[in-house]
């Protein structure tokens, strides 16, 4: 007993030993973090002192010597000076990221300090009393800071002086930009276009880095924390991108993952915000009909605020019609087999519910709040039309997707409702391209005086004037918005195809046995059906019959592949083929795009060529169709005729036309045509995370290309080894 006593006694002095050892060196680690954030607390102040200072100083000199505006020294103060302010910021922003990163670490070692207190000196160690009422735990001090300080959770007035400070520093680069931007124009148009955009790109990208260290702070000290521990696993001293880590990382970041739903997040649905390109589309088509009967473009000022307002749109005003359909349909969505890989609200996700709801108002707030610099920039008309199209259009796709979950399977009402849902998606489309287009008229409009040089246009009807080119700018609304419509035929049923294949559960006897349970989601299912028939692959809900389980995600071709199909004669396939939403919109898309690029470049083209050139594009997108399932290996280049077969028609047909002619129309056509058909060799979780793999691709273009090169060359060395070692 006296044994065991003495061996608990000493196991406690040790153990008490190690605790004391350890609070001492947290202690030591501390103090010694405190300073440094002391220190660089106050190189933070005095870099931002210094970048003010330099920006008034600059200020005070030009504006006290207009005389000397235009002389060689107004001149080079007025292009530096921007510099002069912008290069503290950065660095501020630099010890900022510093300062964050040690803000979580100094809180990190408080909660261990705290722990390890109460183990060496008990309970009540850490009691701090400011009065009866009113007592906290010591080792708080940073925890004290951040809730008063904090940009995302400042409490208080700290807030509204963080924000005083961003509006004073924006308001004082705008300035300096405006000012070298009328210097540089001394010079000429482009080298000041040229001095505008690239001021602008490090704004941007210091923009970006203060929302990293500054709202999403805790992201921010959450990949510092895994990239040290990364270091120290492999070594300090360790070579970096070595082949098969950085093969091993790209494979890693380039998996989407699944973790909450989209609509908890800033973007609801960050994929589909690549569709400013659609909103771009517009705007560009506008600009080229400008052009091309005036020869003038809009300001850099105008095309930045066209920027922003197009950003503004897509972002924050289309997108808050996904957390509509997120609050509305999540009972349906927790049906869905996929719920996993889609990233949406289901209804027992009570939190996320409640979050979402949230950022519902926060939104509709912010976009009402739009109204004010959308009136000031010119856009205010183009704006409330476009949020009360959107509103209606949203509005109708919600009853009639209700009305759809309320009809009976396979019934006549139930197929109408699916095309009613189906048309109303593919509203959305051209909805953005005449956002896009309008805007860029309305800030036309704005910049010249008088307005009508080449147009004429009424901000408040929305029409165009008595002018020799107003029919012309007619037939570009209506291509335009014809142009809109077939791309959402051809994108919006694939990719309802690919929802659709994540709830097939078993095939066999030349069938896909789908268990579908989400009836306002009907027409995914209408959707898949329509592609499998032209070859001989029924689709039907799942009826218990004997077949075999599907165990991995299936993509169309690899779906056709596994199914016996039962054989269809060429002709009846193409028929059926002829007459699905996608393959008449890629058809089509062919001609429209044509006709709207030669009225934008006021070109002339006869209707019987039209016609041949419609022909030979059905060909080819039934001839695409046709290979994707039965000789994949002639994908490329069946796709690429489309391309192909425009350019020569231009060639043959149009052979003055200018070379910008070519690559619009080709670039419509194809983007609204066969650039879609590639959903049908891929899976749906493939298509998820799109611009988060676009932005890493192009951050790191030159690690990504070589590991390809890397990768082509060790295969064939590979091949090359096992044929040699079969001859041995």
């Amino acid at each position: 007993m006296w044994i065991q006593q003495s061996c608990y006694h000493a196991s406690m002095d040790d153990s008490t030993e190690r605790s004391t050892t350890r609070l001492d060196l947290l202690l030591r680690d501390y103090e010694q973090s405190r300073e440094d954030e002391r220190q660089g607390s106050a190189a933070f102040s005095n870099l931002l002192a210094a970048a003010l200072a330099s920006a008034f100083a600059a200020l005070v000199i030009l504006y006290q010597r207009p005389e000397d505006s235009n002389s060689q020294v107004g001149f080079w103060i007025s292009v530096i000076a921007p510099v002069a302010i912008l290069l503290p910021t950065v660095y501020a922003g630099l010890i900022g990221a510093i300062s964050t990163a040690r803000s979580y670490y100094l809180r990190v070692l408080e909660d261990e300090i705290s722990k390890e207190m109460l183990k060496v000196c008990g309970e009540g160690s850490l009691d701090l009393a400011y009065s009866d009422e009113l007592q906290f735990p010591a080792f708080s001090s940073v925890t004290f800071a951040t809730v008063r300080a904090s940009p995302k959770h400042g409490k208080g007035v700290s807030g509204w002086f963080l924000t005083f400070v961003a509006v004073v520093f924006s308001a004082a680069n705008v300035m300096m930009l405006n000012i070298a931007y009328n210097a540089m124009l001394t010079i000429g148009s482009l080298w000041a276009n040229v001095y505008f955009f690239a001021y602008l790109v490090v704004i941007i990208m210091l923009a970006k880095h203060v929302y990293d260290i500054g709202l999403n702070g805790r992201a921010y000290f959450v990949e510092t924390a895994k990239e040290v521990l990364k270091r120290r696993e492999a070594g300090f001293d360790s070579a970096k991108d070595t082949y098969e880590d950085l093969r091993q990382k790209l494979k890693q970041d380039t998996t989407t993952p699944f973790d909450s739903p989209d609509t908890l997040k800033l973007f609801p649905k960050p994929d589909d915000l690549v569709k400013i390109a659609h909103e771009l589309t517009g705007a560009l088509i506008a600009c080229l009909f400008i052009y091309n009967r005036s020869a003038a473009f809009l300001t850099p000022r105008r095309v930045l605020a066209l920027i922003i307002f197009l950003l503004f749109f897509e972002g924050f005003v289309y997108q808050t019609r996904y957390i509509v359909n997120d609050l509305l349909g999540m009972e349906e969505e927790a049906l869905l087999l996929s719920h996993d890989r889609r990233s949406r609200l289901a209804s027992d996700d009570t939190e996320g519910i409640f979050t979402a709801s949230k950022n519902l108002v926060r939104r509709v707030m912010l976009i009402l709040l739009a109204i004010v610099p959308s009136w000031y920039s010119g856009l205010t008309m183009v704006y409330l039309l476009g949020l009360c199209f959107l509103m209606l259009l949203t509005a109708s796709y919600e009853w009639f997707r209700h009305r759809l979950a309320a009809s009976e399977a396979e019934s006549l009402k139930q197929k109408f409702l699916s095309v009613a849902v189906y048309f109303l998606v593919s509203l959305g489309e051209p909805l953005r391209l005449i956002v896009g287009y309008f805007a860029y008229m309305v800030l036309y409009a704005n910049q010249t005086k008088p307005i009508a040089k080449v147009c004429t246009f009424s901000l408040c009807r929305y029409s165009v004037s008595t002018h020799p080119f107003d029919d012309d700018m007619r037939t570009v609304i209506i291509l335009l918005v014809l142009w809109g419509i077939l791309l959402a035929l051809v994108s919006v049923p694939l990719t309802w195809i690919l929802e659709a294949l994540c709830q097939v559960t078993h095939y066999g006897n030349g069938s896909l046995y789908v268990e579908w349970r989400a009836e306002g989601k009907r027409h995914a299912f209408y959707a898949l059906r329509r592609l499998m028939s032209p070859l001989g692959v029924r689709v039907v809900d799942y009826n218990r019959q004997v077949a075999i389980p599907v165990r991995e995600e299936l993509s169309p071709q690899r779906a056709f592949g596994l199914v016996q199909s039962q054989p269809v004669d060429i002709i009846r396939r193409s028929l059926l083929w002829l007459f699905t939403p996608w393959t008449f919109g890629a058809i089509a898309a062919v001609p429209c795009s044509v006709i709207l690029g030669a009225t934008v470049y006021n070109v002339g083209v006869s209707l019987p060529s039209v016609v041949v050139l419609t022909v030979i594009s059905a060909f080819c997108t039934l001839l695409l169709q046709e290979f994707y399932f039965k000789k994949p290996n002639c994908l490329i280049l069946l796709i690429l005729s489309g391309p192909v077969t425009v350019c020569c028609w231009l060639y043959f047909n149009l052979p003055a036309s200018p070379v910008a002619l070519y690559v619009v129309t080709v670039l419509l056509s194809f983007m609204a045509g066969h650039f879609w058909f590639f959903y049908l060799g891929l899976e749906y979780s493939q298509t998820r995370g799109v611009l988060r793999k676009l932005l890493l691709s192009a951050s790191m273009f030159d690690k990504v290309l070589a590991v390809r090169i890397a990768d082509h060359f060790l295969n064939r060395v590979d091949s090359s080894d096992s044929i040699n070692d079969r001859v041995d």
